[in-house]
């Protein structure tokens, strides 16, 4: 989006832009433009990250308990070693 602001070039004939970006002639204008709707669009998609999730949270938990996680963690690599057992026996 930035780029835009660097780059535009003015067209009088198909009338899409009336202004010329900063390396083409123009002014500084239409580059805080530019920033100030990458920082709305960030912010707008941070929120709607945080709303999603928040949601979901309240729905099905998205962390799980300090008892959980070590039982998923062993459970984990009970299986990754059974995994790397039966892989280098089939191999031979």
């Amino acid at each position: 989006m930035i780029a835009v602001a660097l780059f535009v070039e003015e067209e009088p004939l198909e009338g899409f832009s009336e202004v010329r970006g900063l390396l083409k002639g123009g002014s500084i204008k239409l580059l805080g433009v530019q920033i100030l709707a990458c920082v709305i669009v960030a912010a707008w998609a941070g929120f709607t990250t945080w709303l999603q999730l928040f949601l979901i949270n309240k729905i099905l938990p998205i962390r799980l308990s300090y008892d959980q996680e070590i039982m998923g963690r062993i459970v984990f690599h009970f299986y990754c070693f059974f995994f790397l057992a039966v892989v280098s026996v089939h191999e031979f």
